[in-house]
C-alpha cells in the first residue's frame, strides 16, 4: 500500500454536516472512506457517460421505430430462456 498522506480541504460547518450526512446515509464508516470513494467514481465518470449515450441512443431510436424484436437479440441457448419469461409475462 502507498504511503498515505494528509490532504486538508476548508469547508464550512454546515458542508462538514452535510458531508457527515452523505457518508452515513450512503453506509460509509467516515467522511474519507466517502470522499475516496467519489474521486474513484469521478475516474470512471467517462464510463457513466458512455452509458447515458448507450441509454440516449437507444430512447431516440426507439421513439424513431428502430428497434429489432426480442427474440432477435438472442441467438444462443438463452433464447429459450428469454421467450419463456416473454411468453410468461404477457
Amino acid at each position: 500500500m502507498a504511503d498515505m498522506i494528509e490532504l486538508v480541504i476548508r469547508v464550512t460547518e454546515k458542508e462538514r454536516d452535510q458531508l457527515k450526512a452523505r457518508a452515513a446515509a450512503r453506509g460509509f464508516e467516515n467522511v474519507d472512506d466517502y470522499l475516496k470513494t467519489l474521486i474513484e467514481l469521478d475516474a470512471d465518470e467517462s464510463t457513466l457517460y458512455d452509458i447515458r449515450d448507450g441509454i440516449k441512443q437507444g430512447l431516440r431510436e426507439a421513439l424513431r421505430g428502430e428497434y429489432l424484436p426480442l427474440d432477435s437479440l438472442w441467438s444462443d441457448d438463452d433464447e429459450s430462456i428469454v421467450r419463456e419469461c416473454v411468453l410468461n409475462s404477457n
